[in-house]
């Protein structure tokens, strides 16, 4: 109940490799302008195929799934279960692959009735509990994980979460790129 807001700018991607698809999760950010431009942040990493980076033509093909989820955090038993809400196309605007991240503006635009929110963020980790990650697993509609504890090392966090009511408290291919918020509902 506490992440209804930020849950709305968490979004599905699928990172169209020319052979295959992967999914990831990104997430859309405001901006210091707060002009509500279409950025997304990802992994860098949905962006590689083999040795290196994929085909800049390709970037028009990846695919972006908003509200891809359920009331309940059940996985639905078919696509048609859940809201066909798609954007498709991207302009890669940065990437790091030692940072893993990638910024990116989508090609098209957010209609209105989609209720899309863009995430406040912050460059402050270290107020993190209790924190959350908001990620679809596997490609999965969204999953919510708390965090249990975190060690930050220069620059890199890495976070434990705690168990769920399933047992799991993890996340997992697809969760690429997610969003780790902190207390204050702020990406970091």
């Amino acid at each position: 109940k506490d992440w209804q807001l930020q849950k709305k700018a968490v979004i599905r991607v699928l990172a169209d490799k020319g052979t295959y698809g992967e999914w990831g999760t990104g997430i859309l950010l405001n901006n210091t302008h707060n002009d509500f431009r279409h950025l997304v942040l990802t992994a860098d990493h949905l962006l590689w195929y083999g040795n290196g980076y994929i085909a800049d033509s390709l970037h028009k093909k990846f695919r972006f799934y908003l509200n891809y989820e359920s009331e309940t955090c059940t996985d639905p038993l078919s696509e048609a279960e859940v809201p066909q809400q798609v954007l498709t196309g991207m302009r890669l605007l940065a990437h790091d692959r030692k940072l893993d991240f990638a910024l990116f503006e989508l090609l098209d635009t957010i209609q209105y009735q989609f209720e899309q929110y863009f995430a406040g963020w912050s460059i402050h980790a270290d107020s993190l509990l209790p924190g959350v990650a908001i990620h679809h697993p596997n490609g999965d509609i969204k999953k919510i994980s708390h965090v249990k504890n975190l060690l930050i090392d220069q620059d890199k966090i890495f976070v434990k979460f705690k168990q769920t009511e399933s047992g799991f408290g993890v996340t997992e291919r697809g969760s690429s790129g997610s969003p780790l918020f902190n207390p204050e509902k702020k990406l970091i």
